[in-house]
C-alpha cells in the first residue's frame, strides 16, 4: 500500500482536473456556439436581403413598364445581374470563416517573425575548468510558471563521463537537455561546459559541441545517407558513416537494404521499426563527432542487449566523449559512472546505479517498480 501511494495521489486530484478541465471548456463552447450562431445567418441573412431586392426590383419595374418607363428586356437583363451578384455574395460568406483563421494565424506568424534574432555570435565569458560540466546552485523557471523547474543542482562531471539522469514525469530532465544545450540560461547559478579545460568562446560554438538525440526517433524522405548526413555542410565519407552504424549496432540491418547506404528511407521512417529508426537517429549524430552526446530517453525501443552493445561500443570507440544517457529504466543506467536522480525538479541523489540503490528511498522505488521478481525477493 506505501509503495502505491504516488499513484493513489495522482489518481486523487482526477476530480479536481476534471472540474477545471470542465470550466475551461465551457468558455470554449460557448464562444464556439457563438461564432457558430454568426456564421450561420450570415447566408439565409444574404438570400433575404437580395431576395427581398429582388422582390422590390420585380414590383416597381413592373410599374415603370405599365408606365413606358422600362422595358420588359431591361427588367429581365436587371434581375439576372441580381442573381449574378447573388451567387458572388454567397462565395464570400463562405469565405468569412477562412479569412478569420487565416487572420489569427498570420498574427500568429507575424508574432513569430518580429521576434528578435538571437546572436549566435556573440562573445561568452571564457572560464577554465578540468571538468566536462560544472554546475553550481543551478535553478531555472520557465516564463510564467508558478514554481521552478529545476531548482538547486549541482553536478561536476569529468571528461568521457558516462552520466545517467533518471526522474518520473515532470522530473525536470528535458529542461536540463535545453539548458545543456543553451537554449534556456539559468536564472540562478551557474552552468559552464568545457572542451580541453576551455569553456566555448561563443553560443554557436557550444552548440556545435553538443549533439542531441530526442526523445522521438525523426527519420526524413530520402535515402540513409541523406538521413545521416542531414544538416551537415562538409562531405562525409562512406567510412564515417559506416563506423557511425557499427557503433549503434545499425550494420546488420543496413546491410540487408537493397542499396545498403542509398536505401530508401520513406517519411518518417515508416519502412524502418522503432529501435531500426532511434539506431539510425543516433547514428546520425555519431557521424560528426562532439565533446558531448545527449540521449534523451532515446533508447527506449531497444531491447537490453542490444542498448548496452550501444552503449558499451560508444564508450570505447568515442573515448573522449562524454555521454549523458536519460533514460526512464534503471538497467539502462547500470554502466553509468553515475545516475543524476530527479524528482519535481531537485535533486534527490548522484551517484553510482548500485549506491543509490542501496541507500536511495525514491531510486529503489523505481528500480523495483520495473523488477516486480525482485521486488517480490526483497520482500
Amino acid at each position: 500500500q506505501l509503495e502505491g501511494a504516488r499513484v493513489i495521489r495522482a489518481f486523487g486530484q482526477v476530480d479536481k482536473e476534471e472540474e477545471e478541465f470542465s470550466a475551461a471548456n465551457q468558455g470554449y463552447t460557448l464562444l464556439q456556439l457563438k461564432a457558430g450562431y454568426l456564421s450561420s445567418l450570415v447566408t439565409p441573412l444574404t438570400y433575404v436581403v437580395v431576395n427581398g431586392t429582388l422582390i422590390i426590383v420585380i414590383w416597381q419595374g413592373n410599374l415603370s413598364i405599365g408606365q413606358g418607363l422600362l422595358s420588359q428586356g431591361m427588367l429581365i437583363a436587371l434581375v439576372n445581374y441580381l442573381l449574378q451578384i447573388l451567387t458572388e455574395l454567397l462565395k464570400m460568406t463562405m469565405l468569412v470563416t477562412s479569412l478569420n483563421q487565416s487572420f489569427i494565424s498570420a498574427k500568429r506568424m507575424t508574432e513569430v517573425f518580429e521576434m528578435p534574432s538571437e546572436n549566435l555570435n556573440t562573445p561568452l565569458p571564457q572560464k577554465t575548468s578540468d571538468l566536462a560540466i560544472s554546475i553550481k546552485d543551478m535553478s531555472f523557471t520557465y516564463p510564467s510558471a508558478a514554481e521552478p523547474a529545476l531548482s538547486d543542482i549541482n553536478l561536476a562531471i569529468t571528461p568521457g563521463a558516462f552520466i545517467g539522469v533518471i526522474g518520473g514525469t515532470g522530473a525536470g530532465k528535458s529542461t536540463l537537455v535545453e539548458l545543456l544545450t543553451h537554449l534556456y540560461t539559468p536564472q540562478e547559478g551557474s552552468l559552464n561546459i568545457f572542451q580541453k579545460q576551455h569553456s566555448p568562446k561563443t553560443l554557436k560554438e557550444w552548440h556545435s559541441w553538443v549533439n542531441v538525440v530526442p526523445q522521438k526517433a525523426e527519420l526524413f524522405q530520402g535515402t540513409i545517407r541523406s538521413n545521416l548526413t542531414f544538416g551537415l555542410k562538409e562531405k562525409i565519407s562512406d567510412e564515417q558513416l559506416w563506423r557511425a552504424l557499427d557503433i549503434t549496432q545499425a550494420t546488420e540491418f543496413v546491410s540487408e537494404k537493397e542499396g545498403q547506404l542509398d536505401a530508401v528511407v520513406e517519411a518518417f521512417g515508416r519502412n524502418f521499426s522503432g529501435g531500426q529508426r532511434q539506431r539510425l537517429t543516433i547514428a546520425r549524430a555519431l557521424v560528426q563527432e562532439a565533446p558531448f552526446l545527449i540521449l534523451d530517453d532515446s533508447t527506449s525501443a531497444l531491447d537490453y542487449l542490444t542498448e548496452a552493445k550501444l552503449l558499451t561500443a560508444i564508450h570505447e570507440e568515442l573515448k573522449d566523449t562524454t555521454l549523458i544517457l536519460i533514460s526512464q529504466r534503471t538497467n539502462s543506467l547500470k554502466a553509468a559512472d553515475k545516475v543524476l536522480l530527479l524528482d519535481q525538479g531537485k535533486q534527490l541523489g548522484f551517484a553510482s546505479h548500485d549506491d543509490l540503490l542501496a541507500h536511495n528511498k525514491v531510486y529503489q522505488a523505481i528500480h523495483y517498480s520495473q523488477h516486480s521478481e525482485e521486488e517480490g525477493g526483497l520482500g
